[in-house]
């Protein structure tokens, strides 16, 4: 298995060929240098030491992100749509943004495919920390709003999701176009105290770092 050193610079997301719909949920053993690992750079440990990696592709309508974890017995106490789970354990989340827009797309899957689904518009997460307003008036209570897989092995677990264009206010995705994105990490499986990680080069460990987020270009090849 052989990977990439996350960094600054552009993370290329490739057109998607529509017969890989079908395979969804991957494995450690699919795990190559085009996937982007998750590291703690703020603690200078950088990414040599990944335990997860991430991919991601596009179609017209999607935009599809795989992950995979090392780590057994992988679990989250979650039951139930948009609870905080990463409060509760082993959890995987996801950040998007357009290149060039304040609102953002925060979406969690835990090992038991349960989701915290959230849009932030241009200033909530600081509204949220100064108690101003709730986490939970950004909550999107639609189940369907994204849709997501998972898949829990011995010594790794996995997860599929896919973000409609529309979610992002867009007609349909182009190749060249931009996005930002950070998919980042709760680790529960090493013991009680989770280990955060992520694909963005973090100065602190805040996923909400809108500048250290990577930039994501969409291209044909």
């Amino acid at each position: 298995m052989k990977t990439a050193s996350a960094s600054s610079d552009f993370w290329i997301c490739p057109r998607r060929v529509s017969a890989q719909r079908t395979q969804l949920c991957l494995s450690l053993a699919n795990v190559d240098a085009s996937w982007r690992p998750l590291g703690r750079s703020w603690t200078g440990e950088g990414f040599d030491t990944a335990r997860g990696w991430a991919r991601v592709q596009w179609q017209d309508d999607v935009l599809v992100y795989d992950m995979v974890f090392v780590g057994g017995r992988a679990t989250n106490e979650a039951r139930t749509l948009n609870e905080l789970t990463w409060e509760l354990g082993d959890v995987s989340e996801i950040f998007a943004q357009v290149d060039g827009r304040a609102e953002y797309i925060e979406v969690h899957v835990t090992p038991e495919n349960q989701r915290l689904q959230l849009l932030f518009p241009h200033g909530a997460i600081e509204r949220v920390r100064s108690a101003q307003v709730r986490l939970a008036d950004y909550f999107i209570e639609d189940p369907e709003w994204v849709q997501s897989w998972t898949r829990v092995e011995q010594d790794f677990w996995s997860v599929h999701v896919q973000i409609p264009a529309s979610r992002f206010h867009l007609d349909r995705f182009k190749s060249g176009q931009i996005l930002q994105t950070a998919v980042c990490r709760y680790d529960c499986t090493l013991g009680a105290t989770a280990v955060i990680s992520s694909t963005a080069p973090f100065k602190e460990a805040s996923f909400h770092r809108h500048a250290e987020w990577t930039p994501l270009a969409l291209v044909d090849g």
